[in-house]
């Protein structure tokens, strides 16, 4: 493969990989997961702690989760990351004036 050819394909895939990375974070959580809010805790610096044992639940499936500290992308839960569906479910949106 020439060096053309060779950057032209590295372009070519970072493009495509960037594309899915940006289609990833931007897909709405259209799955209904039941976390119980009242047992997280929001950290200033954008961590979750549990604080005791808890399940997640997806349907008919459930997770038991221990207590621990969980930041961005330390765990998953039914595909999805565990701070962004406690973002979704467990923080309340800022109030209108």
């Amino acid at each position: 493969m020439s060096p053309k050819h060779a950057f032209a394909s590295a372009v070519m895939w970072s493009m495509i990989l960037a594309g899915l990375a940006s289609s990833a974070r931007t897909q709405p959580l259209n799955t209904v997961i039941e976390v119980e809010c009242d047992a997280f805790r929001k950290n200033p610096n954008g961590s979750w702690t549990l604080s005791r044992k808890t399940q997640v639940k997806n349907g008919i499936y459930a997770l038991l989760l221990e207590p621990a500290t969980f930041r961005k992308n330390d765990i998953n839960v039914f595909g999805f990351d565990l701070t962004r569906v406690l973002e979704q479910n467990c923080v309340e949106p800022a109030k209108k004036k």
